[in-house]
């Protein structure tokens, strides 16, 4: 039997995985051309090995910061200041920066790791000063419980968006339902308050009143309730949730993704 041309070709498919694989675990000390907001930026990167840099966009993996501007999602509270304290990392580091690409997301940009010069973590920092919330994905989760430790410790020391804990508003749900313009309008999307309702419905991940709804990711679940948010026991219950208001598209309601424990209290 003559495998020859078969076995070349087996080769040659192998060498391209592996030269593939190697362009995401392999890091690259980059410079950095711009900063777009808390969680995204542009940088000089041969992604493609091709002798030529190329002006792409990164997105942070791990985290999720206040929008700076409207977009898929409501422009929020403490997004200018993610902004802010991204920008200061980078600039500190001297717009150069080390990262460990782990492939690309559905908008073309690369998703990764980050290190200044003087190895902070920046994502981690990000979270560690509650400027930016943990969102996880299995693939790319070996960060995971340190960020789950420095959201914790944002919370602890009211850091960031913990810094109107102990502060900010409890508001009733059909208030803030009949007033979802934005908070820089004076309205609540995009606002950090404590959303109150009474629970009506209740799922593994998702608690729902006649005007809001919470919801937490699967693998949010998994890093802080140990996959069990145990949603049900709130059941015919008023709660308030902490977090920024978001619009749920399908109905209407006013929506917070919950992360953590702390977040979700019972009131009666």
């Amino acid at each position: 039997m003559k495998r020859g041309p078969y076995l070349i070709v087996s080769l040659l498919a192998i060498l391209f995985v592996l030269g593939a694989c190697s362009l995401y675990l392999t890091g690259a000390t980059v410079s950095v051309l711009s900063i777009t907001d808390g969680d995204t930026i542009r940088i000089l990167y041969d992604y493609d090995r091709d002798g030529y840099p190329e002006n792409i966009p990164l997105r942070y993996i791990g985290v999720d910061t206040p929008e700076l501007h409207e977009n898929s999602k409501p422009m929020g509270e403490f997004g200018e200041e993610a902004y802010q304290f991204n920008k200061q990392l980078i600039e500190d580091s001297g717009y150069v920066i080390r990262i460990e690409p782990h492939g690309f997301d559905s908008f073309g940009r690369i998703l990764a790791f980050l290190y200044t010069e003087n190895g902070k973590f920046i994502n981690e920092e990000l979270i560690r000063n509650g400027l930016a919330r943990p969102l996880t994905y299995e693939n790319t989760a070996q960060h995971s419980m340190d960020f789950k430790e420095a959201y914790y410790e944002a919370y602890n020391n009211r850091r960031g968006i913990f810094s109107l804990y102990d502060t900010a508003p409890v508001v009733d749900a059909s208030e803030v339902r009949n007033d979802l313009k934005s908070f820089v309008d004076g309205g609540y999307l995009g606002k950090i308050i404590w959303l109150k309702f009474y629970v009506t419905d209740a799922s593994k991940y998702i608690l729902e009143g006649n005007d809001a709804i919470v919801e937490i990711r699967k693998e949010e679940a998994n890093l802080f309730f140990d996959g069990d948010p145990e949603f049900e026991s709130y059941l015919h219950k008023t709660v308030k949730v902490f977090g920024e208001i978001w619009e749920n598209k399908e109905d209407g309601k006013p929506k917070i993704l919950l992360r953590a424990p702390f977040e979700l209290k019972i009131i009666n």
